[in-house]
């Protein structure tokens, strides 16, 4: 991304953000840290912009930490960088899915800058891709180990190349790699209620932790996420996307920088929670808000219609965790309430 087109869609976020005070920049790509000269510059100008117009900005990075160096780390944490480590677990894991390109095993160099950087901000989380064999118990133990707090398992989703595209490779209800998925998060489940009544939760967003918060409040889930609506991705053309997964999906392009304005509601805003016929009858529908809008479309070509296997996932995982909320008892659930108004 060229500087103009970066300093571009600052000012068309702080533009479109209208009357929102607090915003955030997230660097992503690719790898972001390939060009760490035009992220610090992004931050300077942003917040100088900010600053002028009121308004705060806050900063998040997703990267799979080749690339981190003493004077990267000194940044992120001058920063607050909120930083995400693409990161896949046990070596041969690790190896196997993110080689560098040379072909070269990355576990150890990943491994090793990733020591150094929780030595300085201890809070940054993991996100491991769960693909094929790879056993994800064997994931999230190899995460733990590693010193991370908070992490998250994500199954591989089919990419999305070519306009209209769905691999849609998943047409039973239930597969090996949803059952190794599913009893992962079993045992997190029971590693939390442990935790729980110990007061020692850890970490409140690691795995399970954040599938509590609706059970703990009552909360409805309308939607997955933010996509379209709070969230946009910027590709280093200018054009928007809904968010940043999809970039380069021409059915999905919103605008570019240069002449799309955000103005009242749009598609997104319209759930599938209470729109689609496959969520309508589910009881969990407003736990997961619908799924992730490009899971849906890469594996049902619908962006709102999720499919078999996710949702048979998705129940399986949230029928443990309300055996874990019979559980708890009002004190359990007092100090769970605490730590969720706290974040």
């Amino acid at each position: 991304m060229s500087e103009e087109t970066a300093f571009a869609s600052v000012d068309w976020l702080i533009k479109n953000s209208k009357g929102t005070q607090k915003l955030n920049i997230s660097f992503f790509g690719g790898e972001p840290l390939l060009n760490v000269p035009l992220i610090q510059k992004t931050v300077e100008y942003s917040k100088r912009r900010a600053a002028e117009c009121g308004k705060t900005i806050t900063y998040s990075m997703t990267t799979n930490g080749s690339l981190l160096t003493d004077d990267i780390i000194s940044f992120l944490c001058d920063e607050n960088v909120d930083v995400m480590i693409s990161f896949d677990g046990p070596p041969s894991i690790q190896n196997r899915q993110r080689p560098f390109r040379d072909g070269s095993p990355s576990y150890a160099a990943v491994h090793a800058n990733i020591q150094k950087l929780l030595a300085r901000m201890p809070e940054i989380q993991a996100r491991a891709t769960v693909y094929g064999e790879a056993d994800a118990s064997d994931i999230g133990e190899e995460l733990a180990r590693a010193g991370f707090r908070d992490y998250t398992l994500i199954k591989a989703a089919p990419v999305l190349l070519r306009e209209g595209d769905a691999a849609n490779d998943e047409k039973s209800p239930f597969n090996p790699a949803s059952e190794k998925i599913v009893s992962f998060y079993e045992k997190e489940w029971d590693v939390f209620l442990h935790e729980v009544k110990a007061r020692a939760v850890a970490g409140i967003f690691k795995t399970v932790g954040s599938l509590m918060v609706p059970l703990i409040t009552g909360e409805k889930k309308f939607y997955n996420c933010g996509v379209g609506k709070g969230m946009a991705g910027i590709t280093v053309t200018g054009d928007i996307f809904p968010c940043h997964r999809f970039a380069g999906v021409e059915n999905m392009k919103m605008g570019n920088i240069e002449d799309y304005s955000v103005e009242g509601m749009n598609d997104f805003y319209r759930t599938p929670v209470v729109n689609m016929p496959r969520c309508l009858p589910c009881w969990a529908r407003y736990l997961c808000g619908g799924g992730c809008f490009y899971d849906n479309m890469a594996r049902t070509g619908d962006y709102r219609t999720p499919d078999e296997t996710s949702c048979a996932e998705t129940r399986a995982i949230y029928e443990k965790g309300i055996c874990v909320l019979t559980e708890l008892d009002e004190s359990d659930r007092e100090y769970l309430g605490k730590l969720y108004v706290a974040k």
